[in-house]
């Protein structure tokens, strides 16, 4: 019983390692791997689905957009950019960590609480 909870345990760990993984490859763009993209070439359509699919982590002011036109990057790609969501400020985040008990309260659970429960089954 012992080893199957440790393996279960093993195979969540491990999970959430390449969930963690996953989600850091498709972090937005920074402004410098925009202004690579086009330097590279990726000025087109591609570009522009790939800033559609990860987003800017910026907000592009006219000069930029300017800069990379000048550069040789299409109306698209441009268009994707001030489509593109720039991040929303830390104090408009909501928690993940936070969820809404039966009472209408708010209740956290950590970590330690959720392995807790696992281990010792309450």
């Amino acid at each position: 019983m012992r080893f199957r909870k440790t393996l279960t345990l093993l195979m969540l760990a491990m999970g959430l390692v390449f969930a963690l993984s996953a989600w850091a490859q498709q972090k937005p763009f920074t402004q410098e791997q925009i202004s690579s993209m086009v330097r590279d070439g990726f000025w087109d359509e591609s570009g522009a689905k790939r800033i559609e699919q990860r987003g800017i982590d910026f907000a592009p002011v006219e000069d930029f957009l300017q800069s990379l036109k000048a550069a040789g990057a299409s109306e698209a790609f441009l268009n994707a950019l001030r489509a593109a969501k720039s991040p929303e400020p830390a104090s408009a985040k909501k928690p993940i960590n936070r969820r809404w008990n039966m009472k209408g309260h708010r209740s956290t659970i950590t970590l330690g609480s959720l392995l807790q429960q696992f281990f010792m089954g309450r």
